[in-house]
């Protein structure tokens, strides 16, 4: 992986580590105060994401070091590891949450009213396309 390709990657990582970890944010405020479990499951999904970022972000780092006496051939191939623990975090996280959580959580909170529960599930359903502009200049690069 060349220099200027490894700095966009980084730099697409971080656009999309910030995005979701804006949505997550949006996503736990509106379980919060509208006691959805299908947006407490969304808010998990999304936190799994920013945890996907975090390891390919080690994978890339780990795959620049320079080769030594137990791998003379570099630690290039590092990255699919990585790439491999983001494949069985995305696979673990959807099967253990689902958005059937306790029955406790998922009662609404008294006093919000129908229009604030409908504002906060669409700000935490916010466009999450707009964030990925630079990532998509990358890729058509």
């Amino acid at each position: 992986m060349s220099s200027s390709n490894t700095q966009g990657s980084i730099k697409a990582i971080f656009y999309a580590f910030g995005a979701n970890g804006g949505i997550a944010v949006c996503k736990f405020v509106a379980a919060f105060f509208t006691g959805s479990g299908a947006m407490m499951a969304e808010a998990i999904h999304s936190l799994a994401d920013c945890t996907n970022q975090i390891f390919l972000l080690i994978g890339i780092r780990e795959a620049k070091r320079a080769p030594d006496q137990s791998h003379p051939m570099g630690y290039a191939r590092v990255v699919y590891f990585w790439a491999m623990m983001v494949a069985l975090l995305l696979f673990f996280m959807g099967g253990a949450f689902s958005p059937e959580l306790p029955a406790s959580f998922a009662r609404p909170i008294a006093g919000l009213s129908g229009l604030s529960r409908t504002r906060l599930l669409h700000a935490a359903q916010c466009n999450p396309k707009w964030p990925y502009g630079f990532p998509d200049r990358q890729i058509r690069r």
